[in-house]
């Protein structure tokens, strides 16, 4: 096999490691789409605050609701090299009522919470 072919095979390897994580993440309720760092802060920001996730995952406005208080959260995967702590805000800021910026270092770990 040549060098090409093994570097494949390794990429290859590499994502089925991702679907398998992605599929163990879906069973443990953690993610509900593709874009598994965004329901991942949601999942975090939920059991963070004792609250509990929108019912939809395209509903509008909010994402975690805590009482009557409702969360918008914004989850960034950020490169190691990436200092942006910046998040735009998408439709009515009065479709929810707190908003939380959850930054994840490479390993998908919560690096800071605001």
């Amino acid at each position: 096999m040549n060098e090409a072919n093994r570097k494949i095979d390794a990429v290859v390897a590499a994502l089925d490691k991702i679907a398998a994580g992605l599929r163990e993440l879906a069973s443990l309720r953690v993610v509900r789409s593709r874009k598994f760092a965004s329901d991942y802060g949601e999942w975090l920001v939920s059991r963070i605050f004792g609250g509990s996730l929108a019912p939809s995952k395209t509903q509008k406005g909010w994402d975690v609701r805590v009482g009557d208080e409702r969360i918008q959260v914004r989850t960034h995967s950020k490169a190691p090299d990436n200092p942006n702590r910046w998040s735009s805000v998408k439709g009515k800021p009065d479709g929810f009522d707190s908003f939380v910026v959850v930054i994840l270092d490479e390993s998908f770990r919560v690096a800071e919470l605001y």
